[in-house]
């Protein structure tokens, strides 16, 4: 296509890139969680200079394509210029969109509580986020296999557009009204299953999508789950096959009886690491005191990874004016090792919150709190002594 350009400025948010609006496009801007084209832009001139346009989208009601290259001065305005889209990449994100409106459609025939809260649509794996108080690993995985039925029936998606009056006849609609400005509302409706307000790309059958493979479930928490998706990766399906026929292997059980053995094992573990804790509590820890240049008393010992109540209760129990403590909690099964810091009617400005920083920055963790209480975690290389962690602090005071 040619076109001219209209208007070129700088954008702001990305080095060496800059906005062009165009006399006609047929770029498609990013919406519905979907990309905006990507292609390049060719100056029709005797130097047939080629730029790259890495995103598209709308602003002020106008189609900005952003263009990457340390040459801007060779753009102007009125240049004429060709355009050409990356079919490739547009016409697979138009598979991952039409799958992620079937993917969901599925979930919601399973769990009908089941709300969209957001949708990435990436090349490499695209992703949606999915809210309900009732749901699980059981029913996405339930509803991965709807969705390859419905991909597998051949059914045709059609796009046409409707106006706000005309949505309540549209009972199935999944629309939020109050997010469309324009009074025309383009439809997509996947034959006899899902019909939703959408922006953008689609294909013209399901068959053009293959099949759809879920590749990662993430509890995000507050009954919302990141459900991450794959098309045709045949990769994936033997890399998931395989890890499920070590599991049997490695648990001596029939297929069937993997999950059970599995969970069997975990709620074992659990009680065991609760056992040790119980048992850590009895062990006698020597609590070491000094006293420092600056008249501060140091109290300083290390717990071998008792339950976090009774943490911060050891180190709530002490009771000295003046005084710094710093308790390390060291859980070798967990391999996890956290610290608290306190600091006891100060004759000083000393800040638990402070010194914890200055540890975590140093012994790569994080934490928190305030001036007097602070918590978090940090990191010690295998085969290191945690009194490098007391000896650290004792020279920052």
């Amino acid at each position: 296509m040619i076109s001219k350009i209209i208007s070129k400025t700088k954008f702001e948010k990305e080095e060496n890139c800059f906005e062009v609006e165009l006399e006609n496009t047929i770029f498609r801007p990013q919406g519905g969680g979907q990309p905006g084209d990507q292609g390049k832009l060719i100056k029709k001139d005797n130097s047939d200079q080629e730029f790259l346009i890495v995103n598209t989208f709308k602003k002020d009601n106008k189609i900005i394509h952003i263009l990457k290259t340390d040459k801007q001065d060779s753009l102007n305005i009125n240049d004429e210029v060709e355009l050409i889209v990356n079919t490739d990449l547009k016409d697979e994100l138009a598979k991952l969109h039409s799958a992620e409106h079937i993917l969901f459609q599925s979930i919601k025939r399973i769990d009908e509580d089941a709300v969209v809260e957001k949708v990435n649509i990436h090349a490499q794996e695209s992703s949606l986020f999915v809210k309900s108080p009732n749901l699980n690993i059981d029913k996405i995985i339930e509803a991965e296999k709807l969705a390859n039925n419905i991909i597998s029936e051949n059914r045709n998606i059609n796009i046409h557009e409707i106006t706000k009056e005309e949505v309540p006849n549209y009972k199935l609609l999944r629309i939020k009204l109050e997010k469309i400005k324009d009074d025309k509302i383009r439809v997509v409706e996947i034959e006899n299953f899902d019909q939703s307000a959408c922006c953008g790309s689609h294909v013209k059958n399901t068959s053009e999508i293959g099949f759809l493979v879920i590749s990662k479930i993430n509890f995000i928490g507050k009954g919302t789950y990141e459900i991450r998706y794959k098309l045709n990766d045949l990769s994936l399906l033997f890399d998931l096959a395989n890890t499920s026929r070590k599991a049997r292997s490695i648990l001596n059980v029939d297929s069937d009886q993997i999950i059970a053995n599995i969970t069997n094992l975990k709620t074992a573990n659990e009680n065991f690491k609760e056992k040790i804790r119980e048992l850590s509590k009895l062990v006698n820890i020597e609590i070491k005191k000094e006293k420092l240049n600056n008249e501060l008393n140091f109290w300083y010992a290390v717990f071998p990874g008792i339950n976090k109540r009774d943490f911060i209760q050891k180190i709530n129990e002490i009771e000295e004016n003046n005084c710094i403590v710093c308790f390390i909690n060291h859980d070798e099964i967990e391999n996890k090792t956290s610290i608290a810091i306190r600091i006891i009617n100060p004759a000083s400005e000393t800040d638990a919150s402070q010194i914890l920083n200055t540890v975590t920055e140093s012994f790569n963790g994080k934490g928190g709190g305030n001036n007097l209480l602070a918590q978090g975690n940090i990191e010690i290389e295998k085969g290191e002594s945690l009194d490098q962690v007391f000896k650290f602090i004792k020279q920052i005071l």
